[in-house]
């Protein structure tokens, strides 16, 4: 987390968003009991790292609800219908567009949750055609992948995670749809520099390298750490710490 700072701090601009998907915070999957004060310090690390928008996977928001009195600014649980939040920059309208919550990729994607999206998506594009749509999904790939397929366009960058690999980016058929999907561990940031929204004109399409570009930061050992993030996290690596159990990830 103390180089996800640095390069926050370097990459910081005006028109700069960041955005956590679900998992982010915490793993999707705990093998051990949450540590409910390791928990703690990393929701204060996260809110140094100021997110615009931050949501939380279904076992995220259990592991929340131990902490009643606290919660990341600006962080949002999914429930069973799509959240909308807007976000305005100079550059114009993004509409940050929360997925329904799906606990578990062994059972079908209810009928019900897809047509809502849709119906939610399809009016987003109506009542504002010039907003950059961003879906935020924890389906996994399986389903983010169907959905993409089945529905090119409704959103215009879909940020998906939960069962399945990670996915620098790649463009749906017709590349109506930049779709990302998040690494395990927090070991990377997935930079977009978006240099055209899109526009109102069905023609309009995805080119990489020209109104968009897509760049994997590997937080490796070449990055220094923040030191301000350090003495916030500096708990952690106490002997006390170690002896811990606890499922939360950096």
């Amino acid at each position: 987390m103390a180089r996800r700072a640095t390069i926050f701090s370097k990459y910081d601009q005006a028109d700069t968003l960041r955005i956590a998907g679900p998992y982010e915070l915490a793993q999707r999957d705990p093998v051990h009991p949450w540590d409910p004060q390791r928990l703690k310090l990393l929701i204060r690390g996260y809110q140094r790292l100021d997110y615009h928008l931050g949501v939380l996977g279904p076992s995220e928001t259990r592991a929340m609800s131990m902490l009643s009195d606290v919660q990341p600014d600006t962080w949002f649980q999914m429930d069973s219908h799509p959240r909308v939040h807007s976000l305005p920059t100079r550059r114009g309208l993004v509409l940050a567009v929360i997925f329904p919550a799906l606990d578990t990729t062994k059972e079908p994607l209810p009928p019900s949750m897809s047509r809502e999206l849709v119906t939610t998506l399809t009016s987003l594009r109506k009542n504002h055609p010039k907003a950059l749509i961003v879906g935020i999904s924890s389906w996994g790939r399986q389903h983010e992948r169907r959905f993409v397929d089945q529905h090119e366009g409704l959103c215009d960058i879909l940020l998906g995670s939960g069962p399945g690999s990670g996915l620098t980016s790649t463009l749906s058929t017709h590349a109506r749809t930049l779709w990302t999907r998040a690494f395990t561990k927090g070991r990377t940031v997935n930079k977009m520099t978006i240099k055209e929204f899109p526009s109102p004109n069905s023609s309009f399409h995805w080119q990489t390298g020209r109104n968009i570009a897509v760049k994997l930061v590997v937080l490796d050992d070449k990055i220094q750490n923040n030191p301000a993030m350090e003495a916030i996290l500096a708990p952690l690596d106490t002997p006390a710490a170690h002896g811990k159990t606890s499922s939360c990830g950096q």
